[in-house]
Protein backbone atom coordinates (compact mmCIF):
# COMPACT_ATOMS: atom_id res chain seq x y z
CA UNK A 1 0.00 0.00 0.00
CA UNK A 2 1.44 3.39 -0.43
CA UNK A 3 -1.72 5.19 0.97
CA UNK A 4 -3.43 2.93 3.81
CA UNK A 5 -6.06 5.57 4.58
CA UNK A 6 -7.53 5.52 0.93
CA UNK A 7 -6.71 1.98 -0.33
CA UNK A 8 -7.49 -0.53 3.25
CA UNK A 9 -10.97 -1.18 2.58
CA UNK A 10 -10.37 -2.40 -1.20
CA UNK A 11 -7.89 -4.34 0.21
CA UNK A 12 -9.97 -5.76 2.95
CA UNK A 13 -12.85 -6.85 0.53
CA UNK A 14 -10.03 -8.87 -1.37
CA UNK A 15 -8.99 -10.80 1.47
CA UNK A 16 -12.03 -10.93 3.72
CA UNK A 17 -14.81 -11.13 1.09
CA UNK A 18 -13.53 -12.33 -1.96
CA UNK A 19 -15.26 -14.22 -4.30
CA UNK A 20 -12.58 -16.25 -5.59
CA UNK A 21 -9.87 -17.76 -3.56
CA UNK A 22 -7.38 -16.58 -6.08
CA UNK A 23 -7.92 -13.48 -5.59
CA UNK A 24 -7.81 -14.12 -1.46
CA UNK A 25 -4.49 -15.77 -1.89
CA UNK A 26 -3.37 -13.10 -4.11
CA UNK A 27 -4.27 -10.10 -1.73
CA UNK A 28 -2.72 -11.85 1.38
CA UNK A 29 0.63 -12.38 -0.51
CA UNK A 30 0.76 -9.18 -1.81
CA UNK A 31 -0.07 -6.76 1.32
CA UNK A 32 0.97 -8.86 4.64
CA UNK A 33 4.70 -9.91 5.23
CA UNK A 34 5.84 -13.16 5.02
CA UNK A 35 6.08 -13.24 8.71
CA UNK A 36 2.58 -11.41 9.45
CA UNK A 37 1.35 -12.39 12.69
CA UNK A 38 -2.75 -12.92 13.02
CA UNK A 39 -4.99 -12.88 16.56
CA UNK A 40 -8.73 -13.33 16.85
CA UNK A 41 -10.51 -14.36 20.01
CA UNK A 42 -10.78 -18.02 18.55
CA UNK A 43 -7.23 -18.63 16.60
CA UNK A 44 -3.71 -17.04 16.26
CA UNK A 45 -0.43 -17.06 14.10
CA UNK A 46 2.89 -16.17 15.90
CA UNK A 47 4.87 -13.95 13.84
CA UNK A 48 7.53 -15.66 12.33
CA UNK A 49 9.00 -17.46 8.95
CA UNK A 50 6.25 -17.83 6.29
CA UNK A 51 3.84 -17.19 9.29
CA UNK A 52 1.58 -15.71 6.24
CA UNK A 53 0.72 -19.17 5.14
CA UNK A 54 -0.92 -19.64 8.23
CA UNK A 55 -3.20 -16.17 8.16
CA UNK A 56 -4.08 -17.76 4.34
CA UNK A 57 -5.09 -20.84 6.17
CA UNK A 58 -7.20 -18.77 8.94
CA UNK A 59 -9.04 -17.03 5.98
CA UNK A 60 -9.44 -19.66 3.59
CA UNK A 61 -11.88 -21.24 6.49
CA UNK A 62 -13.83 -18.84 7.25
CA UNK A 63 -14.59 -18.86 3.30
CA UNK A 64 -15.15 -22.35 3.69
CA UNK A 65 -17.22 -21.94 6.84
CA UNK A 66 -19.09 -18.98 5.12
CA UNK A 67 -19.33 -19.00 1.44
CA UNK A 68 -20.98 -15.46 1.40
CA UNK A 69 -19.20 -12.78 3.28
CA UNK A 70 -19.78 -9.01 3.23
CA UNK A 71 -17.42 -6.48 4.82
CA UNK A 72 -18.41 -2.43 5.22
CA UNK A 73 -15.73 -0.15 7.10
CA UNK A 74 -17.31 1.97 8.78
CA UNK A 75 -14.45 3.93 9.87
CA UNK A 76 -10.59 4.35 9.23
CA UNK A 77 -8.08 5.65 11.63
CA UNK A 78 -4.66 6.06 11.03
CA UNK A 79 -1.55 6.61 13.21
CA UNK A 80 1.25 7.51 10.82
CA UNK A 81 3.32 7.81 13.66
CA UNK A 82 3.03 4.21 14.57
CA UNK A 83 2.16 3.11 11.43
CA UNK A 84 -1.33 1.44 13.03
CA UNK A 85 -4.35 1.35 11.44
CA UNK A 86 -8.01 1.25 13.31
CA UNK A 87 -10.83 0.08 11.54
CA UNK A 88 -14.63 -0.11 12.35
CA UNK A 89 -15.65 -2.75 10.45
CA UNK A 90 -19.42 -4.19 10.03
CA UNK A 91 -19.10 -7.81 9.11
CA UNK A 92 -21.76 -10.37 7.81
CA UNK A 93 -21.13 -13.55 7.95
CA UNK A 94 -23.62 -16.63 7.39
CA UNK A 95 -22.10 -20.33 7.97
CA UNK A 96 -22.58 -22.73 5.47
CA UNK A 97 -25.50 -24.75 5.67
CA UNK A 98 -27.36 -22.56 8.40
CA UNK A 99 -31.25 -22.34 8.61
CA UNK A 100 -30.41 -19.16 10.65
CA UNK A 101 -30.73 -15.96 8.74
CA UNK A 102 -26.73 -13.76 8.17
CA UNK A 103 -25.49 -12.44 10.89
CA UNK A 104 -24.11 -8.74 11.08
CA UNK A 105 -21.54 -8.13 13.36
CA UNK A 106 -19.18 -5.11 14.28
CA UNK A 107 -15.49 -5.64 14.30
CA UNK A 108 -12.66 -3.47 15.65
CA UNK A 109 -9.70 -4.48 13.93
CA UNK A 110 -5.94 -3.01 14.93
CA UNK A 111 -3.57 -3.60 11.82
CA UNK A 112 0.15 -3.00 12.54
CA UNK A 113 1.92 -1.86 9.25
CA UNK A 114 5.64 -2.34 8.15
CA UNK A 115 6.80 0.15 5.67
CA UNK A 116 9.49 -1.22 2.88
CA UNK A 117 10.55 1.01 0.54
CA UNK A 118 7.72 3.65 0.31
CA UNK A 119 4.92 0.89 0.51
CA UNK A 120 3.10 -0.43 3.66
CA UNK A 121 2.38 -3.97 4.71
CA UNK A 122 0.07 -5.74 7.03
CA UNK A 123 2.78 -7.43 9.76
CA UNK A 124 -0.06 -7.63 12.43
CA UNK A 125 -3.58 -7.66 12.26
CA UNK A 126 -5.73 -8.15 15.90
CA UNK A 127 -9.36 -8.49 15.69
CA UNK A 128 -11.72 -7.38 18.22
CA UNK A 129 -15.55 -8.47 18.99
CA UNK A 130 -17.82 -7.56 21.81
CA UNK A 131 -19.08 -10.96 22.85
CA UNK A 132 -22.36 -10.97 21.66
CA UNK A 133 -21.19 -9.93 18.51
CA UNK A 134 -18.92 -12.75 18.68
CA UNK A 135 -21.43 -15.11 19.37
CA UNK A 136 -23.89 -13.82 16.44
CA UNK A 137 -21.38 -14.96 14.17
CA UNK A 138 -20.48 -17.87 15.67
CA UNK A 139 -24.09 -19.52 17.35
CA UNK A 140 -26.60 -17.08 16.67
CA UNK A 141 -28.99 -18.34 19.43
CA UNK A 142 -26.87 -18.18 22.38
CA UNK A 143 -27.05 -13.76 21.56
CA UNK A 144 -29.85 -13.29 23.76
CA UNK A 145 -28.57 -15.54 26.69
CA UNK A 146 -25.16 -13.54 26.08
CA UNK A 147 -26.68 -10.12 25.97
CA UNK A 148 -28.43 -11.26 29.59
CA UNK A 149 -25.40 -11.92 30.87
CA UNK A 150 -23.56 -8.94 30.35
CA UNK A 151 -26.24 -7.09 31.42
CA UNK A 152 -26.41 -8.73 34.49
CA UNK A 153 -22.65 -8.59 35.13
CA UNK A 154 -23.42 -4.38 34.63
CA UNK A 155 -25.93 -4.54 37.19
CA UNK A 156 -23.33 -7.48 39.75
CA UNK A 157 -20.44 -4.41 39.54
CA UNK A 158 -22.40 -1.53 40.35
CA UNK A 159 -24.39 -3.22 43.07
CA UNK A 160 -20.64 -5.30 44.51
CA UNK A 161 -19.45 -1.46 43.91
CA UNK A 162 -22.14 0.16 46.08
CA UNK A 163 -21.61 -2.80 48.73
CA UNK A 164 -17.65 -1.91 49.18
CA UNK A 165 -18.46 1.75 49.28
CA UNK A 166 -20.51 1.30 52.26
CA UNK A 167 -19.12 -1.65 54.40
CA UNK A 168 -15.48 -0.78 53.51
CA UNK A 169 -15.23 2.84 52.92
CA UNK A 170 -13.58 1.80 49.35
CA UNK A 171 -13.87 4.47 46.56
CA UNK A 172 -16.60 6.54 47.66
CA UNK A 173 -16.27 10.07 46.57
CA UNK A 174 -17.42 12.38 49.67
CA UNK A 175 -21.34 13.07 50.22
CA UNK A 176 -22.75 16.47 48.66
CA UNK A 177 -19.93 17.37 46.51
CA UNK A 178 -20.24 18.40 42.88
CA UNK A 179 -17.74 18.25 40.55
CA UNK A 180 -17.99 20.57 37.59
Amino acid sequence: MENPTNEIERILQRFMASASPDVQQAAIQKYFTKDAGFRHPLCSVDPGPNSREGILGIYQWYRVMSPRMEVIVDKITYDAEKSILFLDVIQVFHIRFSPLPPARTRLFSRLTLRNESGRYYITFQEDFYHPDDFCATIIPPLVGPVGFALRAGGFAFGLSARIAQAIFGVWRPPPNRTIH
